[in-house]
């Protein structure tokens, strides 16, 4: 032990060895085996420590993985309803768009009883969507009220007389009190609208119509046109034009776009420098089987026979 001190002095020569002396003679001398007992006391104390810290992190890190995994599923659940509000948003708007056209279409070739029907159809469905709240069940039904209007217009009433009898309908529908109220305004108020288009319908206005809807199928016979191209270029409803080539014409649109086809196809056939299938690309047919099925149908023979006729 003296040498001990001896070294400690050596090697610090600012402690104080005199007092470190003092200090170890009175520490309590333990055997052997009770310092092996203190030292295997540590390691286990100290082993516990580090293994509940362990099981403690293992514990945290399993509570996180779960909470992510229950984060992820209720993440994916908001998402799976809410692409099924969208869908059925979607669908209602399709069915909603396709009641609207039956109704406007009723409308524009003066067929009260059906529009009638097809209005009862409308305003079922904005009840049951709107129900608990007026304010926007009124909105809708006035939004309706003005389709009507501009439909009746296209058909031939005089936009003046639409103008003064749509401010009645602005000023009428607020004050009423309940969706009974307005559903038995909205059918009389549609007699209204259809009273103004009877008898607005003159032959003119429908030949005018008609010329010029003919004027852009010529116009853009080599592109792929449909009823609704026809209707948007002439500023009437897809029903009302139907109505009225068949009124003036005794054929759909569609039969008077492939009629045009034809004439056109005919033409371009005479020149030997077009083939068939450079008559269907330009005519917009796309499938040159399909142009010469269409030919076919309409002239009796196919397009390649049709040439050979005329060699």
């Amino acid at each position: 032990m003296t040498f001990f001190f001896e070294e400690l002095r050596e090697k610090n020569r600012n402690l104080d060895i005199v007092a470190l002396e003092e200090s170890v003679s009175k520490l309590k001398i333990v055997s052997s085996n009770k310092v092996h007992a203190a030292a295997s006391l540590l390691y286990l104390v100290a082993n516990q420590v580090i293994n509940s810290d362990n099981e403690t992190k293992k514990h945290k890190k399993e509570i996180m993985y779960h909470q992510s995994v229950l984060n992820q599923e209720i993440k994916e659940k908001k998402r799976l309803h809410q692409e099924l509000i969208d869908s059925n948003e979607k669908m209602y708007g399709q069915y909603k768009l396709q009641k609207e056209k039956e109704l406007l279409g009723k409308i524009a070739i003066l067929d009260r009883d059906g529009a009638y029907q097809a209005l009862l159809g409308c305003m079922s469905d904005i009840m049951k969507k709107y129900f608990s709240r007026l304010d926007l069940f009124k909105t809708m039904v006035l939004e309706l009220m003005i389709m009507i209007s501009r439909t009746v217009v296209e058909t031939g009433a005089e936009m003046s007389d639409v103008i003064i009898l749509n401010t009645k309908v602005i000023n009428e529908i607020y004050n009423l009190d309940n969706e009974a109220e307005i559903g038995s305004w909205v059918c009389i108020i549609l007699n209204k609208y259809m009273d103004l288009l009877e008898g607005k319908q003159t032959s003119i206005k429908t030949k005018q119509i008609v010329d010029s809807a003919t004027e852009y199928i010529r116009a853009n016979v080599r592109k792929n046109i449909t009823l609704l191209d026809v209707a948007d270029a002439v500023f009437v409803s897809q029903y009302y034009l139907s109505h009225v080539f068949r009124e003036v014409l005794e054929c759909t649109v569609v039969e008077y776009i492939t009629k045009v086809k034809i004439e056109t196809a005919k033409k371009l056939l005479h020149n030997p420098k077009n083939s068939v299938a450079d008559v269907s690309e330009k005519l917009g047919f796309g499938d040159t089987s399909y142009f010469s099925k269409v030919f076919k149908k309409n002239e009796g023979i196919t397009p390649t026979q049709f040439r050979k006729r005329l060699l």
